[in-house]
């Protein structure tokens, strides 16, 4: 029954920022700790917070060509920084769910060092819990992807994702929203389901039926659509 607050402070120098920590027992807020200490220019926190209580904060910086850090509480103590894939990739940690497990299921973007913002794709990873182990990255698409990427778990821990898919090389490209998921084997080929889309989400119900909610532009705006699955 804690608030658990991560946050960008900058101090109005961009180059400057980091990331801190706050947290709310039900009586007050703690004073604010620097989980980035002596790493500025880090930002774009996430905050994941497991069953056994395990807060994780993770955040991006531009070095390396875009690298993901993290660190986590256990028993009111913060770790040491860790980097999980430490190299000269693009490698942006997007979206996560948490399963039974305790293990960590994340969608992001990736791109080789070699390669520019037209190469990301979308990819898959793990945290394994147990083994404490990061999995190598699949990607679940062969196509550029864009940003809006989300995962969630099936009620037998399986995930589907979706994200912001470029679809063709036209100036300007088409996008739209594309949708996967793990059948237990394999990664099924993504299927656009709808162009001229963004801000996409994904949710499995009780049913164990996904749901998807994106935005998509009409000729008078924009308006929030809900697609409904039957697995």
């Amino acid at each position: 029954n804690n608030l658990h607050l991560t946050y960008d402070y900058d101090i109005g120098n961009y180059l400057e920022t980091l990331v801190y920590y706050k947290k709310y027992n039900g009586d007050s807020w703690s004073e604010p700790i620097v989980l980035s200490e002596n790493l500025p220019e880090s930002h774009a926190n996430k905050l994941v917070i497991d069953y056994n209580n395990r807060v994780y904060c993770f955040w991006f910086r531009s070095i390396n060509n875009g690298t993901t850090y993290y660190k986590y509480m256990e028993n009111g103590e913060w770790s040491d920084i860790f980097i999980p894939y430490n190299n000269n990739d693009f490698h942006a940690f997007s979206s996560c769910v948490v399963d039974s497990g305790n293990n960590l299921h994340w969608i992001g973007a990736h791109h080789y060092e070699s390669q520019g913002t037209y190469d990301v794709r979308p990819i898959y990873f793990k945290y394994d819990y147990n083994s404490i182990t990061w999995s190598n990255y699949i990607e679940i698409s062969q196509n550029r992807s864009s940003n809006y990427y989300d995962i969630d778990l099936s009620l037998d821990g399986l995930p589907l994702c979706v994200w912001k898919e470029y679809i063709n090389d036209s100036l300007p490209p088409d996008y739209g929203t594309a949708y996967t998921f793990y059948n237990g084997i394999d990664w099924l080929l993504p299927e656009i389901i709808v162009e001229n889309s963004h801000s996409q989400t994904i949710l499995i119900d009780n049913y164990n039926n996904p749901n998807i909610i994106d935005c998509e532009n009409f000729e008078l705006g924009s308006k929030v659509v809900h697609y409904y699955y039957f697995l």
